[in-house]
C-alpha cells in the first residue's frame, strides 16, 4: 500500500499452540520511504503482541491460568533513519520494548513461615530503548572500511521482583549495560 508516497504494510498474524489453537495474536505496521533519488530513507515499525502461556505444572499449581510469556515485550517500537551512496552508508536505529516478564518462580515469604515456598511469581524487566549506528566507507572497490556503536543511550537493564500475592515488588537488579564500538576493515581479492 502507498499512502502518501509512503510504502505502507500491516500485519495480523496468529501463532498457535501445540493444539492448534489461536494464542498469540500479532499486530504490525511498517511504514518506509525512500527520498532524495533514494539516497535517504527512513522506516518505522510498530508490533504489539498479546500472549500468554501456561506455566509448568510445578509452578501453575500456585500460579494457574494464562500467563506472560517470559522475554516477550507487548510493545516493540523502532525507527531507522539511513543514507545510502555508491561508496558509502550510514544507518542510524532506535529501537524500544516495553517492560517484559523475564521468569517465574517461587520465593519464600516469611509471612507463610521459615523455609516455606511462597506462591510462583514473576521477575519483570523495565521497558528501555537503545540506539546504534553503523556505518560503511568504500574509498576503492577491493577495500570496505566500517563503524558500528550499539547501545549509544547507554541503557540500564533494571530488574523488580514480585515477592507476594499482593503483588508488591522490589527492585533487585540493575545492569549496566554498556555500549560497544567497532571499527573494522574488509579487503576483496
Amino acid at each position: 500500500l502507498s499512502l502518501g508516497g509512503f510504502k505502507v504494510a500491516g500485519t495480523v498474524k496468529a501463532l498457535h499452540d501445540d493444539n492448534g489453537g489461536e494464542t498469540t495474536p500479532e499486530y504490525s505496521l511498517l511504514v518506509s520511504d525512500t527520498f532524495a533519488q533514494g539516497k535517504f530513507g527512513a522506516l518505522v515499525n510498530y508490533t504489539y503482541l498479546d500472549h500468554g502461556t501456561e506455566l509448568a505444572p510445578s509452578l501453575a499449581a500456585t500460579l494457574p491460568g494464562m500467563q506472560r510469556i517470559a522475554g516477550i515485550s507487548n510493545h516493540i517500537f523502532n525507527v531507522s533513519g539511513f543514507y545510502e551512496t555508491r561508496g558509502f552508508s550510514a544507518r542510524l536505529s532506535y529501537i524500544y520494548r516495553s517492560d517484559f516478564v523475564s521468569g517465574y518462580g517461587q520465593v519464600v515469604d516469611p509471612a507463610l513461615g521459615a523455609g516455606v515456598l511462597g506462591p510462583t511469581l514473576p521477575v519483570t524487566e523495565d521497558g528501555r530503548g537503545t540506539m546504534d549506528f553503523a556505518a560503511t566507507l568504500s574509498p576503492v572497490e577491493s577495500v570496505t572500511l566500517s563503524f558500528n556503536a550499539t547501545n549509544l543511550l547507554g541503557a540500564a537493564a533494571t530488574n523488580a521482583r514480585v515477592f507476594n500475592a499482593q503483588g508488591q515488588s522490589y527492585r533487585w537488579q540493575t545492569r549496566f549495560l554498556e555500549s560497544v564500538y567497532r571499527v573494522g576493515i574488509r579487503f576483496r581479492f
